[in-house]
């Protein structure tokens, strides 16, 4: 049988409240729906504005997942829009991590890399005005917010450089804004303009 620590006056209280789950329930629908809300913003972006978008990243449908421990707490994400390969990588994610913020997040690898690294890192004086950070761990998977992997790019005197040798010695590239949990009623709003900013420097 495996040891453990007796469950503590804290913990116990959370086991007897029945009404708190309920709550994350309705609160997770509602999580749902808003990123379904943005997900249909993008939508008619996408068709609005299809220049330079590879045809297949157009094609491509919005999907939701969701999970309960990523750094011990729960989360729900769309990637859209998004096309995944072994060796090609163009997502545009959207999260939302409780108790801890909302991210944007543009990432490509491969051929989607190759096409669009020269004009981000010319543009990279906008991205960097409009409130970007730049993934700097060797993992693209990773989202937590620590200085560890993720910096703003206003923070480096040549961006664009930074974006080079960034995407030379990781093999890919992640730009993203962060919005904080508390505005939550402009996450539509605000992942529209952060992918409206992103399309224009392609």
């Amino acid at each position: 049988m495996r040891r453990m620590q007796p469950i503590g006056t804290e913990e116990e209280a959370l086991l007897l409240n029945d009404h708190i789950f309920l709550v994350k329930q309705v609160l997770t629908r509602q999580l749902s729906d808003l990123l379904g809300n943005c997900s249909e913003s993008l939508r008619i972006d996408l068709e609005k504005n299809p220049q330079r978008i590879p045809a297949e990243v157009l094609k491509s449908s919005p999907k939701i997942s969701k999970g309960e421990n990523y750094l011990g707490r729960p989360w729900m994400i769309l990637d859209y829009p998004r096309v995944f390969s072994k060796e090609d990588m163009f997502a545009f994610r959207t999260l939302c991590w409780w108790g801890q913020g909302f991210s944007m997040t543009l990432l490509l690898k491969g051929i989607y890399l190759e096409n669009l690294l020269e004009p981000l890192s010319n543009n990279a004086a906008v991205l960097s005005k409009s409130g970007f950070n730049i993934g700097i761990s060797n993992d693209p998977f990773i989202h937590h917010f620590g200085e560890d992997n993720i910096r703003p790019l206003n923070h480096f005197p040549e961006p664009g450089q930074l974006i080079k040798i960034r995407a030379n010695q990781s093999g890919f590239i992640k730009l993203a804004k962060l919005l904080p949990l508390q505005q939550h009623g402009s996450l539509v709003e605000e992942t529209l303009k952060t992918w409206s900013t992103l399309r224009e420097t392609f």
